[in-house]
């Protein structure tokens, strides 16, 4: 795989109707989710941004179509969820990644097999 830098990565993003993850120079299609997956961010998501409107709370809470850029890995993901309090932080290079919640939100699913 060969080696991008953020702004093929960045370019790569807005010339496709995929997602993609970036770490540090290699690139990762993201899969579809499943039905439980979905349900299970959907209401997390929900549960975040009602409990800090019920609060009165200025932090947002966001959901997966958010993009996280973690400097210190280099990379940007896609959480399940995340919240920022106070004024976001945006990267240099992708003015559409923020780089300061105070949660980071992410659902993990075990396949039995057997269903889900």
């Amino acid at each position: 795989m060969p080696h991008l830098s953020v702004q093929e990565y960045i370019e790569r993003e807005l010339e496709s109707a995929a997602k993609y993850e970036y770490h540090d120079g290699q690139i990762y299609a993201l899969a579809g989710g499943t039905l439980n997956h979905g349900l299970l961010c959907g209401n997390v998501y929900s549960e975040l941004r009602k409990k800090l409107e019920r609060n009165g709370s200025s932090c947002l809470a966001m959901s997966s179509e958010i993009r996280l850029f973690i400097e210190s890995r280099n990379s940007y993901v896609y959480p399940d969820a995340m919240v920022i309090c106070g004024d976001i932080e945006k990267s240099k290079e992708e003015v559409n990644s923020v780089m300061n919640p105070l949660l980071i939100v992410e659902v993990y699913s075990l396949h039995s097999g057997m269903g889900e």
